[in-house]
């Protein structure tokens, strides 16, 4: 009797933990080592890493836009100015574009960062000397991370 209450105990305890298995993932996670899916994810044709992103780039007139929205903002920029930023951020943003076209990452690199010069010599000749600082210090915060630039970015 005993053996029979035992076994059928085991039965019990057996069934409900197959009834609660989780349900398969939906997605397939890509293994960080070779690069290549897992071989029972489906077979799929995927862009490169490079021509692909997680979203799409807007154009360069509303990144200027809103470039020249987050400075006025931040360093309290009249009329004046921030149609002068405007002007500035959207060369920038037409050379960004030019720029991701290029096939050669070694000039891609080289021609950011002649871009981000020219931006900041531009930003430099429209803005007072304290507004100036004043951005380099924001940017400097936002590199380091942490609660301050997130403080910041909240207001």
């Amino acid at each position: 009797m005993k053996k029979l209450f035992f076994v059928a105990i085991a039965a019990l305890l057996t069934t409900a933990t197959f009834a609660q298995s989780a349900p398969a993932p939906t997605s397939v996670p890509v293994d960080k080592m070779t690069k290549q899916k897992h071989a029972n994810a489906p077979q799929t044709d995927v862009a490169p890493k490079a021509t692909q992103s997680a979203r799409p780039m807007a154009d360069a007139n509303t990144r200027a836009q809103k470039m020249t929205e987050r400075l006025t903002k931040q360093l309290s920029l009249d009329a004046g100015t921030s149609s002068k930023v405007l002007v500035a951020s959207l060369t920038r943003c037409k050379k960004v574009d030019e720029i991701m076209k290029m096939t050669d990452n070694k000039a891609k690199n080289i021609a950011f960062k002649t871009n981000a010069d020219d931006y900041k010599s531009a930003l430099k000749g429209i803005l007072t000397p304290a507004q100036f600082s004043q951005m380099e210090e924001m940017k400097s915060k936002e590199k380091k991370g942490g609660k301050e630039a997130t403080k910041e970015k909240e207001n």
